[in-house]
């Protein structure tokens, strides 16, 4: 039986920032594939804490968004 490892919300926020200044606009798409590599890979728990950062990321990317548009 494998170790569960719960990364926590700060981490979460951490790593969407850093997505957000490394990708921009194109965050939450790497951040899509990096999901469904993982998931693809067998591996559930990766993929759990990617829909994470992605839900931090869009989380980011609306509050930063310019008034009348909408984040991805």
């Amino acid at each position: 039986m494998g170790v569960e490892v719960v990364i926590s919300d700060i981490d979460i926020w951490r790593a969407a920032q850093a997505m957000v200044k490394q990708y921009g606009a194109d965050a939450s798409v790497q951040a899509v594939m990096r999901a469904d590599q993982l998931l693809d890979a067998g591996d559930v728990e990766g993929q759990a804490t990617w829909k994470r950062i992605l839900q931090a990321i869009r989380q980011l990317q609306a509050e930063n968004a310019p008034p009348g548009t909408v984040a991805n």
